[in-house]
């Protein structure tokens, strides 16, 4: 809830990405090893991209960063 009301009060898009991650981070780490699959938006989803800012690597490409090969990312939108 805080993080919500402080991206919505301070419109921080670069926050909210760096805060995406940290979450799915924090929440994947206490799985110790399950498999998951994520729904995000395109802007959120790209292993070597920016976020929709151009100010910070996006949520895809960060926990590549963090992860490695283990992180997989499919773009849906044509579907």
């Amino acid at each position: 809830m805080e993080q919500g009301q402080y991206y919505y009060d301070h419109s921080d898009d670069v926050y909210r990405e760096n805060k995406m991650t940290e979450n799915f981070i924090r929440a994947f780490d206490l799985l110790d090893g399950e498999k998951v699959m994520g729904i995000y938006g395109a802007a959120h989803t790209g292993l070597y991209s920016k976020d929709f800012t151009r100010k910070v690597p996006c949520m895809a490409n960060q926990l590549r960063e963090h992860y490695g090969d283990i992180i997989y990312s499919e773009n849906l939108s044509g579907c």
